[in-house]
């Protein structure tokens, strides 16, 4: 949301531009197409290392409540409390190294959502990954899950960071062209995003 009429949060500009940029809400280059590039890009690192992997691996999958944001199993999608929509998630991606699998969960934050007023960007963080772990350790079993955060305004965390890095290794490309890529994933289409939230609520005003 955004300022104007017909609902929605009212913001200052700038607040509404930092939050209108990354708004997962909003069609074209958001948080969610963002997230599925850094897979991609993920994908691709593995598969030139010759390691093998499993996208989104269908025993694990869960499901978001679109009314409270929740996660849940599949069995518990049915008797959830709030009986609202939901969309399938789960971690995104398993790589087979060496000596043994890993599991791994790309999570593209939104700090600047109204969900978050007033937290820093670094606890928000924080208690993403403390969710998702508590959420999957009794389904994982001994297997490590990692969760692997960055935001969606272009920030990267040091678990995504030392991710890229040692796969670009094992693929012998650049790391720096690695990052590079990751780094345009996460800063691309932010102008276009905002511009189509603006003209929306120029519409609205009008």
């Amino acid at each position: 949301g955004g300022p104007g009429r017909g609902g929605g949060n009212i913001s200052p500009s700038r607040q509404f531009d930092a939050h209108a940029a990354g708004c997962g809400a909003k069609p074209g280059y958001n948080a969610t197409a963002k997230h599925n590039c850094i897979v991609r890009l993920l994908k691709e690192l593995c598969d030139a290392a010759c390691l093998v992997t499993e996208l989104e691996p269908r025993e694990l999958e869960a499901f978001r409540c679109h009314t409270c944001g929740e996660l849940v199993s599949g069995a518990q999608r049915h008797t959830h409390g709030c009986k609202g929509a939901f969309s399938r998630t789960g971690p995104d991606l398993r790589i087979y190294f060496g000596d043994g699998s890993v599991l791994y969960d790309v999570t593209v934050v939104h700090v600047t959502a109204p969900s978050y007023h007033g937290r820093t960007p670094q606890s928000i963080v924080a208690d993403k990954i403390r969710h998702k772990n508590a959420f999957y350790a009794p389904h994982v079993g001994d297997e490590p899950f990692v969760v692997l955060p960055a935001r969606a305004l272009g920030g990267i965390e040091k678990p995504l960071l030392k991710l890229v890095r040692q796969l670009a290794r094992m693929a012998d490309v650049p790391q720096e062209h690695a990052i590079g890529r990751l780094s345009a994933a996460l800063a691309q289409g932010g102008g276009n995003t905002l511009v189509s939230a603006r003209r929306s609520n120029w519409s609205r005003l009008a």
